[in-house]
């Protein structure tokens, strides 16, 4: 296997079984390498100790993954607490930059097809796949701006997934649960903007 070239920011805050899971998921995955980043956001509940824990206990198991964590002394919010993590990709020379919520499971072999169009296609910014409820409805395929209650509305939200066969699709934004971004792309963007503390941050970007 190559050296990982995708990093993978989760964020926590007294979260740590959530996180350890969905670390679990990701280690389980062999089409890609992947060093992951455990930031803990100032939780102040043991979270730290019990991310370096499954930090080392990934870095004694066999595989091509890497894992490590970042401490941050109080709670930055997700635009600020993922500001981070981007920057510790760019510092390490990582191409690409998963941005992941810790409540998330990952199947097997669902991360390579995002590198793979990000790759593929300059014109594309930033791809996520379709995220779905445990029952297998929709959470959401992208969002859209629109004049209502909350302002937005996360695409196919309840319904079935579409046919995989349709290829990508243009959204409006990208619900942030799961985005593939290229770092460099970020970094130009100047990431979040983090006068939003949590909610907005991934529609402004």
């Amino acid at each position: 296997m190559a050296e990982p070239a995708v990093a993978v920011l989760l964020l926590n805050w007294r979260r740590a079984e959530l996180t350890r899971q969905c670390l679990a998921d990701l280690l389980a995955s062999t089409d890609l390498p992947l060093h992951v980043l455990l930031i803990d956001n100032g939780s102040g509940d043991g979270s730290v100790d019990l991310l370096q824990r499954a930090a080392a206990e990934s870095g004694a198991a066999p595989g091509p993954h890497r894992v490590d964590v970042l401490a941050l002394a109080e709670n930055q919010g997700f635009a600020g607490g993922m500001n981070r993590g981007i920057a510790w990709a760019a510092q390490r020379g990582l191409s690409w930059v998963l941005v992941a919520n810790n409540d998330l499971r990952v199947p097997p072999g669902s991360l390579a097809p995002l590198v793979e169009l990000l790759a593929n296609d300059p014109r594309v910014a930033a791809v996520g796949p379709t995220v779905v409820f445990a029952d297998g409805r929709v959470w959401a395929e992208g969002g859209r701006l629109r004049f209502g209650p909350n302002a937005l509305r996360l695409c196919r939200h309840g319904r079935r997934p579409r046919a995989r066969d349709r290829g990508p699709e243009l959204v409006e934004f990208l619900p942030c649960a799961c985005v593939l971004f290229r770092t460099a792309d970020l970094q130009a963007a100047g990431g979040f903007d983090e006068d939003y503390f949590m909610y907005w941050e991934d529609v402004d970007l």
